[in-house]
């Protein structure tokens, strides 16, 4: 039987996510030694694994690969400073605050990407995916989102809304004001919400949130919600970012384990969900001007057709940005608008 082009095309993406969620058993095996912080020697990994110590130099070589930091101390081992925290499903799922679906992966290419491809066939109510590393991880306007192994969390929410397309407007702010209130109760800091997506405390951008979306013009509307949140950033990665990054580490007395920071996160995005389909974001819109970055700051606004200057100045009860010209307020929905606060020393 002949297959054609979009069949191909099937077959490629799925070959393209299997290959980047699967980890093999035997790294599991390593990792799952080396996480403890302590070093380990070669010999000791080649035998619980059941492999030469050959083996294990490769398969070390492409957890490093993936963005694991390992390092070999002469004449005694392989040994990851101060360990890993490593995501643990049954413990996730114990303390969510709904039944709702849980798959965590070693590794994907975006925990967004996977869930969109999984609708209606294996995802068909309220699920989450969560992933220690992505391979692909995207942020708003096709960016990158730089995604180490086993470091910051990397989570997304699958549910549909009885709503239309443009009468979401208001959910990543939603999103953005659930999530601060959690981290609140984590004891991390001054966190401000950069209008429509991003999280910033006074060191730099903590996290964004990216919405992807399948519906009808009229109803009911797919969505997924992605959290990217940075806990341990690596130093390395820092400068890499064309922008200054905060992490939850920045703060000494935030909690830190990071399969508590990830059901705080998912328990925020389910409640955030819960309170949008009743209420919309007028369930919110009182929360929104003690988090607001931008108030009464002096803001740049890109669209594909116009550049506009002006005093930011809150929003309204569907989420739009309000800028105050030298003419007039005028409102912004999302969309294409990208917008910059003077003081910042990137977008």
């Amino acid at each position: 039987m002949a297959i054609g082009m979009p069949d191909l095309i099937g077959l490629f993406l799925m070959i393209d996510e299997y290959s980047s969620t699967y980890m093999s058993d035997t790294k599991n095996r390593i990792l799952t030694q080396l996480a403890s912080g302590n070093i380990i020697p070669g010999s000791r990994l080649a035998e619980i694994c059941g492999i030469s110590r050959a083996a294990v130099w490769k398969h070390i070589e492409s957890l490093r690969g993936s963005g694991v930091m390992i390092d070999a101390i002469h004449g005694r081992g392989y040994w990851i400073r101060r360990g890993m925290n490593l995501l643990n499903q049954q413990t996730i799922r114990q303390y969510l605050s709904s039944p709702v679906g849980l798959t965590l992966h070693q590794q994907v290419s975006s925990t967004n990407s996977w869930l969109m491809r999984q609708l209606g066939a294996e995802v068909t109510g309220p699920h989450v995916c969560i992933a220690e590393r992505q391979t692909a991880g995207r942020g708003t306007k096709g960016r990158t989102w730089q995604s180490p192994y086993g470091t910051n969390l990397y989570c997304s929410l699958y549910w549909r809304f009885d709503y239309a397309p443009c009468e979401l407007g208001g959910l990543s702010l939603a999103v953005a004001i659930s999530l601060v209130n959690a981290l609140g109760q984590l004891k991390v800091r001054d966190v401000k919400i950069k209008w429509p997506n991003d999280l910033h405390t006074p060191k730099g951008k903590l996290g964004g949130i990216l919405i992807d979306m399948s519906a009808e013009t009229q109803g009911p509307s797919d969505v997924v919600i992605g959290i990217g949140l940075n806990i341990g950033m690596p130093e390395k990665l820092r400068s890499a970012i064309d922008q200054p990054v905060a992490d939850i580490h920045d703060d000494k007395n935030a909690e830190k384990d990071r399969n508590i920071i990830a059901v705080a996160t998912i328990n925020a995005l389910i409640s955030g969900c819960e309170n949008f389909a009743d209420h919309g974001f007028s369930g919110f819109v009182q929360q929104w001007e003690p988090l607001d970055m931008s108030l009464n700051q002096q803001v740049r606004l890109t669209t594909p057709d116009r550049l506009i200057e002006g005093i930011a100045c809150g929003v309204n009860e569907r989420g739009m940005l309000r800028i105050k010209t030298s003419h007039k307020i005028e409102e912004f929905a999302s969309g294409d608008v990208s917008m910059r606060i003077n003081n910042e020393t990137t977008n």
